[in-house]
């Protein structure tokens, strides 16, 4: 799936003319178990997952994509049957920028499952409808942590957990709204940040 996402994005164009969406994410209040993660960290993460939202680039990706119907869910116990029918684009769209801005509760846990040779477990969890993140510093550095810095992992990690908070949960990991969109985040953000494009880094300052 990684490669299929990565072949499909560096392979396609990403110029397009529909209208741009956009959305603000913000701290309500941080949690942190890690003394190194502090408010300035989140706020950091916080603008690198606005500015990968509000991007072209990212928006252009999830157009070109559909998803398997049983992604839709009200909690975190409560989710649907699977239908023939597809989700489109325009639907995940239309959840994830609903609200203009949006104040997230964050909890940064040290770990969750601890992370074994290979194997770096969940990276957090969120429900539906909560505006509240858990996130899993270890886990998240098991992840990404030799790739980019931890506030941009964390960024990365806050939009794919924001899908779970605007109402999809997990299914098989095949089609999953949530994997795909941190799987678009992670590929883009890691980009920017290794070619130092001005922008994205001026943004997440």
């Amino acid at each position: 799936m990684k490669k299929l996402i990565f072949l499909t994005l560096l392979t396609s164009g990403l110029h397009s003319f529909s209208q741009q969406r956009h959305i603000e994410l913000h701290r309500k209040k941080l949690h942190t178990e890690v003394p190194a993660v502090v408010i300035d960290t989140a706020d950091k993460a916080l603008r690198i997952a606005t500015y990968l939202l509000n991007s072209n680039e990212f928006q252009d990706s999830l157009r070109k994509l559909t998803f398997k119907y049983s992604n839709h869910c009200k909690s975190c116990s409560k989710g649907v049957r699977n239908r023939r029918e597809r989700i489109p684009a325009s639907v995940v769209l239309d959840s994830l920028y609903r609200r203009p801005s949006v104040f997230l509760v964050m909890d940064l846990q040290k770990v969750g499952i601890e992370p074994r040779s290979d194997t770096c477990y969940g990276l957090g969890a969120t429900c539906p409808a909560t505006d509240s993140v858990t996130s899993y510093f270890d886990n998240i550095e098991c992840d990404m942590g030799k790739d980019i810095p931890f506030s941009y992992a964390y960024g990365v990690h806050l939009c794919h957990e924001f899908m779970h908070d605007v109402g999809f949960c997990h299914t098989d990991h095949v089609d999953d709204v949530a994997e795909e969109v941190g799987w678009i985040a992670y590929f883009f953000i890691n980009k920017w940040y290794h070619e130092h494009n001005a922008a994205f880094l001026a943004a997440a300052q």
